[in-house]
């Protein structure tokens, strides 16, 4: 099984998230391999989305300096900052993002009190703005965005409604669906193919599964105990994934039939930050990795599937595999589309703490705690996993040698 192996660190982006002169830096908010593989966004707390190129090394058919974990990281250098004026609430790349085709290398971003930006990921200029108003003819900003029919249209959730544009026809002409849950639509997911569902997540706890064509609401679902922060919809449309703030579970719901909960996954989130998970690969979806503190834990999807009456300590999964990634909480991680790399990023606000003064026993007598020592640590790493079936695809064309006929030889003597 890949991921099974204790990882080595190859690559981490460090400099760029520390601010000059402050005694806090800049923290990340997450981040996300664009779908080609070729390139990685990260999202901090300075507003901006930064860019990095996978380092060439993971281009090359010999993989023997990579495996080398004696030699120090080195560092990344982003290649293009997309700087918006206001929080960046939520941001996704083109589901069919080539790097060799530039008509295809853009992804969209939503912030507070700006129209949803769609940018270009080589020049780093905006394509086209989207954009929604209330029964008022205010602007409201976006809270969560994705593409949807094959990167055609795009869905939008705002407080109270829903918006659907069309990718050719920039501006404020759009759909606006007011039947959903109530509250803030913190987080969407929707399928790269042509499927007719998309489920939508609330800070009201609530998750709403929707027909893209007809728009309508097909089921309601009730389970976490925090807002909803993040949702992933299987490639077959039978399998969601949800998580909270404040939650201390992911639930794997089972679509089929409504309400029923597959997989269990345990996990420490006590705070209201986002705190990612990702699924390996768009079509063998069987491995989760998410953040736990400072580790990442691996989680196996297919362990219980042939059970035929789980009981619910069975849908508890176990991890297989975990390792300590960063000295702060890890909220972000991604898996590339086709190497066995994985990425991570840490990070978080650090408020000083008000405290009483144990001298003087009036109340009103706060003083800050400046002896309290915080951790930071707000860095992207990459981190390569040790697989010895993967080979590039130039290393399937290479000429056979009289000596791999040898060995194809001895291995059918063996099995006889």
């Amino acid at each position: 099984m890949l991921f099974n192996t204790k990882p080595i660190l190859v690559n981490k982006a460090e400099s760029e998230f520390t601010r000059p002169g402050r005694s806090f830096g800049n923290c990340l908010r997450g981040c996300q391999w664009a779908p080609d593989g070729s390139c990685i966004c990260t999202n901090s707390d300075d507003h901006c989305i930064r860019i990095f190129n996978l380092p060439e090394k993971f281009l090359h058919d010999n993989n023997l300096d990579i495996m080398d974990d004696t030699k120090e990281p080195e560092e990344l250098h982003s290649v293009l900052e997309l700087k918006e004026s206001q929080i960046i609430y939520d941001y996704c790349w083109y589901p069919y993002m080539n790097s060799l085709d530039y008509s295809t290398c853009f992804l969209l971003c939503c912030s507070r009190d700006v129209p949803i930006h769609l940018w270009d990921a080589y020049t780093g200029r905006i394509f086209s703005s989207f954009l929604a108003e209330n029964n008022v003819n205010e602007l409201v900003s976006a809270r969560s965005i994705r593409f949807m029919e094959c990167g055609r249209k795009i869905l939008a959730g705002y407080e109270k409604f829903l918006c659907i544009f069309d990718l050719s026809r920039p501006g404020k002409y759009a759909d606006y669906l007011y039947d959903i849950p109530k509250g803030i639509i913190s987080c969407l997911s929707t399928c790269n193919n042509d499927n007719q569902l998309f489920a939508t997540g609330s800070f009201n706890r609530l998750i709403g599964l929707y027909d893209s064509k007809t728009m309508e609401n097909i089921a309601t679902i009730k389970g976490h105990y925090g807002g909803i922060t993040h949702l992933h919809l299987s490639s077959d449309n039978i399998r969601l994934y949800s998580g909270a703030r404040k939650d201390n579970e992911i639930l794997c719901w089972d679509l089929r039939n409504y309400g029923e909960i597959l997989h269990i996954i345990q996990r420490n989130c006590p705070t209201n930050q986002r705190i990612y998970f990702d699924l390996n690969g768009p079509n063998d979806e069987n491995i989760l990795a998410t953040g736990d503190n400072q580790m990442v834990r691996f989680y196996n999807l297919k362990f219980n599937e042939q059970q035929q009456q789980p009981t619910m300590d069975d849908k508890i999964l176990k991890s297989f595999n975990e390792f300590h990634s960063h000295n702060n909480r890890v909220n972000g991680i991604s898996f590339h589309p086709s190497l066995p790399l994985l990425a991570t990023t840490s990070g978080e606000r650090c408020l000083i703490d008000f405290k009483n003064n144990d001298d003087n026993d009036d109340d009103d007598d706060i003083i800050y705690d400046y002896k309290k020592i915080y951790t930071q640590d707000n860095n992207m790493k990459f981190w390569w996993f040790k697989d010895e079936d993967h080979h590039s695809i130039n290393q399937d064309d290479q000429p056979r040698t009289d000596d791999d006929d040898d060995d194809d030889d001895n291995v059918k003597i063996e099995q006889k």
